[in-house]
């Protein structure tokens, strides 16, 4: 079974395969200053060891492809960009406290979360409908979306492996125009002194075993295991015929190994299992945990469990971080902290620092803003940029780089304010994550 510490430990594994660089050149990263990676696209991804980014968009392009992920849930974390301010159709914004109790935006506008969303589900989901729920603690809005398909999948083939012991056992499969998909996956046992097992890769908390149960092929029992666990041993007697379903559910387990193994019921003869499918209910939820006027020291105040319920919870897969915009405010010194640009980068360091043992991380740069230089702001977007690709550079994680995709565009085209993105610069924004996501 799946643990934090489990998930932990191979996560800083994956880590120390890139040199040393999440330590040794930490401080770099921190001090905010420029490097050397050039402005020359929207997104950056796995290369070279030397980069150390981390390949985390693939992973992600990966998990809503894969049947065998039958859960991935991705979380927005973010500002007013994030949640959606600026858009005339949008929801009430009050009362909020930057905490997450605060009201939500509406799915149905037009910001880059939103677009996200719908693409999500129109591309990897097939245009499945939008289940809408919120956050339990949220006033009002409509936070979540849940997307749903089914898959059927044939146990005769890759990704599923058959493992058998002993001469007298035998994997073979069947046409049968009444099984679910036309064929059964045969496992033959003739003495009794063999073994033989299916097994799988998997990440969710259930599925649904579809087999054929008849009296006369002295059907065998099986043991499910998951993640090295046993679950119990289950029968396949009492249908008499094809297409018996079993649904099997057990605490979430992330990319863990599932066993059906063969338990023979009769002292002597020729025993079968006989498997048609493994179904999946594959599902994706969505949570915009953007709240206006956050920024990374807020969010690690009110929105990761120093102050009331976390924003990231222990079966989130991914997290998208987007925040720097506020974070230039030249009254910093106020809350307590400098205003300086490495001041940002401390906080970024500890945001990805207390959610990376539980999640894969991709951060986001913000684009332009109208108004630089302006004594509100005690760094620029530029700084924000490049301290946050420094960042990912250096702890090997994916950054959506949307400053570089839109450094040449008009703020008037793409603003509504002086900071907030009209429906363009949201349209902007949603095109250069979803091109990011499908070409990593």
């Amino acid at each position: 079974m799946d643990t934090l510490a489990g998930r932990r430990d191979v996560r800083h594994a994956d880590r120390r395969l890139l040199g040393g660089a999440a330590g040794g050149r930490r401080a770099a990263a921190m001090s905010g200053a420029a490097d050397d990676d050039p402005l020359q696209g929207g997104w950056h991804r796995a290369g070279p060891a030397a980069h150390g980014y981390g390949g985390q968009l693939r992973q992600l392009h990966e998990a809503l492809c894969d049947p065998l992920c039958q859960q991935t849930s991705i979380v927005l974390l973010g500002d007013s960009i994030t949640w959606g301010l600026g858009l005339a159709d949008n929801a009430e914004v009050f009362p909020r406290n930057h905490s997450l109790s605060d009201p939500r935006d509406l799915f149905h506008t037009r910001s880059w979360a939103n677009e996200f969303k719908r693409a999500i589900g129109r591309d990897y989901f097939f245009g499945a409908d939008a289940r809408l729920s919120n956050w339990p603690a949220s006033l009002s809005g409509e936070s979540t979306v849940t997307y749903r398909r089914r898959v059927a999948l044939y146990p005769g083939l890759p990704p599923f492996l058959s493992t058998l012991t002993g001469s007298a056992t035998g994997c073979h499969e069947m046409a049968d125009g009444a099984a679910l998909l036309g064929y059964i996956f045969r496992m033959t046992d003739e003495a009794g002194q063999a073994s033989q097992s299916l097994s799988f890769p998997f990440t969710g908390t259930e599925f649904e075993l579809v087999f054929t149960s008849i009296a006369a092929h002295n059907p065998m029992d099986y043991e499910l295991i998951v993640g090295g666990l046993s679950q119990g041993i289950f029968s396949t007697m009492g249908s008499n015929g094809h297409g018996a379903r079993r649904t099997h559910q057990f605490a979430y387990v992330r990319r863990q190994q599932i066993e059906i193994r063969a338990r023979r019921t009769l002292a002597a003869g020729v025993q079968h299992l006989e498997l048609e499918a493994v179904c999946i209910d594959k599902q994706c939820r969505i949570t915009n945990q953007g709240l206006i006027g956050s920024n990374a020291m807020i969010c690690l105040e009110r929105s990761c469990g120093a102050l009331g319920p976390a924003a990231v919870c222990e079966d989130d897969d991914f997290v998208l971080i987007q925040f720097g915009t506020n974070d230039r405010s030249a009254i910093f010194s106020k809350y307590r902290q400098p205003d300086s640009i490495n001041n940002f980068a401390r906080n970024m360091h500890t945001l990805v620092g207390r959610l990376e043992s539980n999640a894969e991380l991709i951060l986001m740069a913000p684009g332009p803003v109208a108004g630089e230089p302006s004594p509100e702001y005690a760094f620029s977007m530029l700084d924000v940029r490049n301290a946050l690709n420094s960042i990912a550079r250096h702890c090997g994680i994916d950054l959506v780089d949307h400053y570089a995709a839109q450094r040449h565009r008009e703020s008037a085209d793409i603003l509504s304010d002086r900071l907030h993105p009209n429906r363009i610069g949201h349209a902007l924004i949603a095109a250069n994550l979803l091109h990011a996501l499908r070409y990593a």
